[in-house]
């Protein structure tokens, strides 16, 4: 008679679990925050990827997309110290409109319009003294320069011929380089030299231009032919902020991510709750959610929280009642220590079908 009392009970107490009314207001550890039921503060490195607040460069507020894992509309981002980084619009997942990015002191560093999340038109560059560093006009591909000035406002090019020193990054790399070198009709040409910084005395490699066409490399006497390294811009963190899943610890630190079922949890937990996921029979609207799963040092969940981008309280709680099941965690690691820390990630709703991005992406690149 006990034992079954203790059964009921158990029973009870996770139906009520389970059961219960999600929260519209909440935080995943400290990389991201959801308030006002349908807007979003997400804090991000300078990659793009949602990291936690003390790694964090820069966050980003606004509202939240009803179908599309995004903010939509006006937003801003922000430096880690609070101030306006970035004012410009989201529409249909892409950054549209006019937008500026501004210096820690207030200025605007740079300004102008993007279409379909890309730059467009005329940008104009300022130095953090309110002067203009350069113009440069975007259609397709990489920019013309129009004109640019020194740091002691003495024009360098002017109607798109002249010499440039500019700073570029990679693709998709944080990365910060120097080149300098001539500008004819807007393109580079002749010699470029890449520097590693603005005091190098050994350029990384010269690069020779015909009024834009790339002609060969040279880099440590070895010539190259096959592509161009240099660039007249560089990677910009504010239009590449990935909102499928996070990361956790600062540059230096000695980490290593959480695990499920002794593997990581692209290999082990994504498929497995996408499997469960899979089985949803009810209707369902398209929408996204965000989700937070809190992994003590003792690998228990100490905090589920789910959200929906249209309030689908039914899908929340589906979703929470197959994570309360799902208990084979184990806590990541920092510098040797296993910490209590959370994960984020998001749930497509798409046609009715329901697709965790994270896990689609790593299936397609081990296809």
């Amino acid at each position: 008679m006990k034992i079954g009392l203790i059964l009921l009970f158990l029973s009870v107490s996770l139906l009520s679990i389970s059961q219960k009314t999600l929260p519209d207001n909440f935080q995943i550890g400290s990389c991201v925050e959801v308030f006002n039921t349908d807007s979003i503060k997400i804090y991000f490195n300078n990659h793009g990827a949602v990291i936690e607040r003390k790694c964090a460069p820069y966050y980003r507020v606004g509202k939240m997309d009803s179908t599309r894992i995004n903010i939509t509309g006006d937003f801003i981002d922000y430096y880690a110290t609070g101030k306006v980084l970035l004012k410009a619009t989201m529409q249909y997942n892409n950054l549209e409109g006019i937008a500026r990015y501004y210096y820690e002191n207030g200025r605007i560093k740079e300004e102008g319009s993007y279409r379909n999340n890309e730059r467009l038109g005329r940008w104009t560059f300022y130095y953090p003294n309110g002067n203009i560093q350069k113009i440069y006009e975007y259609t397709d591909g990489e920019p013309l320069v129009l004109e640019a000035h020194n740091s002691n406002g003495e024009a360098t090019v002017v109607g798109g011929n002249g010499s440039l020193k500019t700073d570029f990054s990679l693709y998709r790399q944080s990365d910060i380089y120097k080149a300098t070198g001539n500008i004819k009709n807007g393109k580079k040409d002749g010699e470029w030299k890449w520097f590693l910084t603005a005091d190098a005395a050994l350029p990384i490699s010269i690069e020779t231009y015909d009024e834009g066409v790339f002609i060969k490399s040279v880099e440590r006497d070895v010539v190259y032919t096959d592509k161009s390294m240099i660039r007249l811009t560089s990677f910009c963190a504010n239009e590449n902020l990935n909102l499928m899943e996070n990361s956790i610890g600062c540059l230096g630190n000695q980490f290593s991510l959480w695990q499920y079922d002794s593997r990581s949890i692209r290999s082990s937990f994504y498929p497995k709750l996408q499997s469960e996921l899979s089985k949803y029979s009810k209707p369902i609207q398209d929408q996204w959610l965000i989700v937070g799963i809190k992994i003590s040092k003792n690998n228990k969940i100490a905090e589920i929280n789910t959200a929906s981008s249209i309030n689908d309280t039914i899908i929340e709680n589906y979703i929470y009642d197959l994570l309360l099941k799902m208990r084979r965690w184990e806590a990541a690691v920092v510098n040797s220590k296993r910490v209590e820390s959370s994960i984020f990630f998001t749930i497509l709703v798409d046609n009715g079908q329901i697709i965790i991005p994270a896990d689609y992406v790593f299936q397609l690149r081990r296809n």
